[in-house]
């Protein structure tokens, strides 16, 4: 009777279960069941249809019977409540930020090219070839200035008109121009293209370019060099307007004041010895320096001019040329005429032959900038790339690196020179480091 009840009672437990859950069951309801173990019991095909799932409940909370004696209740602890977990609230569709797998990991680093650009001003207080269209030797043996007429006498003719008054300290002032020049070449063209440099910048003054109505004082030492030989030479000045030119000996021997002079205003126009000069001609030797000064000025529109030829004569024929010359003063040699002077054997004065006088400097092959900093670190300094002025460097340089600052510098085999705007574009690649994104 009693293995009857306690089958009974198993069934009602598990309906119980069925509606009201486990936390209801206790261990020690079960322990009849478990324990009672007698040999051939018609109860042990049932015992073991009891789920696995329930032959090891978790403790319940202690159940009062009703009696309050304490002798009937068991503590029976419950199964612990999940935690609450919060809701998550849904991310808009329009601030979901997606995700690209080909972006690179934060703290990583990529390749990128970059460019660094340096500008060289011109220096407004040099002007190189100024009366030149061709710059080729880089000697500039040739020193001048210029000067212009006071602001109160610019519109007096009578003054202006004359070389001479341009060279008066009470009528003209110097500008703060220094000019050098490789040589004396300016052949016949138009006024309005100006004195050009190198740079393509025209000579101005009070922000307006200098064309006419100025004055151009240049001085220099001529040598005589191969393949040139010794002996007497005549020498020649074109110009547009006036010049003059005077020479002297360093030894003291030949000092010739105005040798050849043309003042006034005219058009294209060769000067020569003039007739019945015994002076006619100058008898230059080798590694004597002849002290040259050309003063030209430009006076109306509409051409200019500046050339300074020489030849030899020979010997048989020096004393007859100190009678007379291939010009005079009245010859205007116009264009076209430039053959007949080379085949009567005269020739422009090259630029090997032109020295710097004294103790002068020439600013036009100062160097300015040979090196300067790079921006980043280059990854490979065997691909730097250097642009001067739109044309790549090929002349070669060094890299410098300084470990302690981290910076490396370029410095240029050929440094630049001052009297023109240079433009440096340096292009190289570097480890660019990917940054973190900000939360």
């Amino acid at each position: 009777m009693k293995k009857y009840l306690m089958i009974l009672t198993l069934f009602i437990f598990t309906a119980c279960k069925e509606d009201y859950g486990s936390q209801f069951f206790a261990k020690d309801a079960l322990a009849p069941v478990s324990e009672s173990k007698e040999e051939n019991s018609p109860n042990d095909d049932l015992e073991n249809e009891v789920p696995e799932e329930y032959t090891k409940p978790e403790k319940p909370e202690s159940v009062d019977d009703g009696d309050n004696d304490g002798t009937d209740t068991k503590d029976q602890p419950t199964q612990p409540e999940a935690p609450e977990i919060p809701e998550v609230p849904e991310v808009p569709e329009d601030l979901k930020d997606p995700v690209d797998l080909n972006d690179p990991l934060p703290g990583s680093k990529e390749e990128q090219e970059i460019t660094d650009t340096i500008t060289v001003e011109e220096d407004k207080n040099v002007s190189c070839s100024p009366l030149s269209e061709k710059d080729k030797s880089g000697t500039k043996g040739i020193v001048g200035n210029v000067r212009v007429m006071k602001s109160e006498l610019k519109n007096k003719n009578s003054l202006r008109n004359k070389l001479y008054n341009y060279l008066n300290p009470d009528y003209s002032t110097e500008l703060p121009i220094k000019v050098f020049m490789d040589n004396i070449d300016v052949p016949e063209r138009r006024f309005d293209k100006g004195f050009k440099t190198i740079a393509q910048t025209i000579l101005s003054h009070e922000d307006k370019d200098l064309l006419e109505w100025f004055n151009v004082n240049l001085e220099t030492d001529l040598m005589l060099t191969t393949p040139e030989e010794e002996g007497h030479y005549e020498l020649m000045l074109l110009s547009d307007d006036g010049s003059a030119l005077s020479i002297s000996d360093a030894t003291g021997k030949i000092d010739k004041e105005n040798f050849l002079y043309s003042p006034r205003t005219h058009g294209p126009k060769a000067v020569c010895t003039k007739e019945k000069n015994k002076n006619a001609l100058i008898n230059f030797k080798f590694g004597n320096k002849y002290k040259v000064k050309i003063n030209y000025f430009q006076g109306p529109r509409y051409v200019i001019a500046l050339q300074l030829y020489w030849r030899k004569v020979p010997d048989v024929q020096v004393e007859e040329f100190k009678k007379a010359s291939l010009c005079g003063s009245s010859m205007y040699v116009k264009s076209g005429r430039d053959r007949k002077l080379d085949k009567d054997g005269f020739k422009l004065i090259a630029p090997k032959y032109f020295n710097l006088p004294g103790s002068s400097v020439n600013q036009c092959n100062e160097t300015i900038i040979d090196t300067f900093k790079l921006s980043h670190h280059p990854s490979d300094i065997s691909k730097i790339k250097i642009m001067i002025d739109d044309i790549e460097y090929t002349g070669g340089f060094e890299t410098l690196v300084d470990t302690d600052k981290d910076e490396v510098s370029i410095k240029l085999n050929q440094g630049l020179t001052q009297y023109q705007k240079h433009i440096i574009e340096v292009t190289y690649s570097y480890e660019k480091e990917q940054e973190t994104e900000e939360e």
